[in-house]
């Protein structure tokens, strides 16, 4: 399995952190407003990156279909 390490400052850290939980709507177990964990923005890349490839492999099956003798007039 190939690993993808990604380097976060600390400022930006803090500030991906709060942006994600408000975008996101996050709460905690009180029901209060709270901000993203890095877990949380490790689940989201991770979702994202699934999401891309297939959206491409989408792609690219829709153009074989396309270019195929299958087509029905």
């Amino acid at each position: 399995m190939a690993t993808l390490t990604i380097e976060i400052p600390a400022p930006l850290s803090q500030r991906l952190s709060v942006a994600y939980g408000k975008l996101y709507n996050l709460k905690d177990e009180e029901g209060e407003p709270r901000d993203a964990t890095m877990t949380d923005i490790e689940l989201y890349v991770k979702s994202e990156l699934r999401r891309l490839v297939i959206i491409q492999e989408r792609k690219e099956a829709e153009k074989a279909i396309a270019a195929s003798d299958f087509n029905i007039p």
